[in-house]
């Protein structure tokens, strides 16, 4: 009888011992599991955090990109402003051109009318006077 409750005595330790052992290699296959879900966790944390760098990269951008659309706007309303001042400049060269044109001709004109009479004066001179 001594030896039927040693051998119980026994079993029941050796199935104490079996079942922290089925339950320590659970809480280890547990464990790893919860270290996969932790890792692919911070994975995605990371993609994200990378996403939010490019949507602020683009945020940048897109803001730099308006800037140079202002800009480019503003050049273009230059350039029309300018246009126009040259257009304007142009039209007055070309009116100044017409009044020096019309000024050489009729200073022309009076310059062979005094030549004319100049002629005229110098005949009368070089005539003899009668006595």
């Amino acid at each position: 009888m001594n030896r039927l409750k040693t051998a119980v005595l026994a079993a029941a330790v050796l199935s104490a011992a079996c079942v922290p052992g089925q339950m320590q290699t659970r809480t280890d296959l547990d464990l790893e599991e919860m270290k996969r879900r932790l890792a692919s966790v911070e994975r995605t944390v990371q993609s994200l955090k990378g996403s939010q760098g490019a949507a602020e990269r683009l945020d940048v951008l897109g803001r730099a990109s308006a800037e140079l659309r202002a800009d480019l706007d503003a050049v273009r309303v230059d350039l029309q402003s300018l246009s126009g001042q040259l257009e304007e400049k142009s039209y007055a060269t070309s009116d100044l051109r017409s009044q020096i044109d019309m000024l050489q001709d009729e200073f022309g004109i009076k310059i062979s009318a005094l030549e004319q009479r100049l002629d005229k004066v110098e005949l009368k001179t070089a005539q003899p006077v009668p006595a």
